[in-house]
């Protein structure tokens, strides 16, 4: 599945939506209770394991980012906005919510966040400037969820069980609009 310039190849048996592309995050949870609500990239159910991984993914090789972006605070709030919206899936009853009703029935959720950072910084491309303390404020603000959150990039994956590459400018997206891939 492809995330704009990354290729994440999942494991073989993983049950993978691309949350914020989901018709149901896109009608249903987005604008509901009067608010904006944000989802993560992938949610990637390995059942083996009874594992359910929320993997955000920012890539600041391309595009600009929102300087005033905190993402200590943006990817919990995508995870708890996230972690609503499968709730709320088991309140709903079609084809594509009935993909994701499982995934909370999982019994241990792990929280990733990839992050690609620009080889060689720009004023156009400044990459993000992640405080030493980063991972630490992810911990801390995601505690109940996945007290050791992962950050990773392709340079290093770390123990994620799925494989990431990057696609050169101007190939086409594997994965369009609402389109989604399950892995089984």
């Amino acid at each position: 599945m492809q995330e704009g310039r990354l290729d994440f190849q999942f494991p073989s048996g993983f049950q993978v939506e691309k949350y914020d592309g989901l018709n149901f995050y896109k009608k249903q949870v987005q604008n509901s209770f009067g608010a904006t609500h944000k989802g993560v990239d992938f949610l990637a159910f390995d059942p083996s394991a009874d594992r359910l991984w929320i993997l955000e993914v920012k890539d600041f090789r391309i595009g600009q980012r929102d300087k005033d972006e905190d993402l200590s605070e943006a990817i919990p709030l995508k995870v708890r906005d996230t972690l609503l919206g499968l709730t709320l899936a088991g309140h709903h009853h079609d084809a594509e919510t009935a993909r994701i009703q499982n995934f909370l029935s999982a019994k241990e959720i792990r929280v990733v966040f990839h992050c690609e950072q620009p080889a060689h910084p720009s004023k156009l491309f400044p990459g993000a400037s992640l405080p030493a303390n980063f991972k630490t404020q992810l911990s801390q603000r995601l505690r109940l969820v996945d007290p050791h959150p992962t950050v990773v990039s392709i340079q290093d994956p770390k123990s994620v069980p799925w494989t990431v590459t990057s696609v050169p400018a101007g190939t086409p997206s594997a994965v369009t609009g609402s389109a989604t891939r399950r892995h089984t």
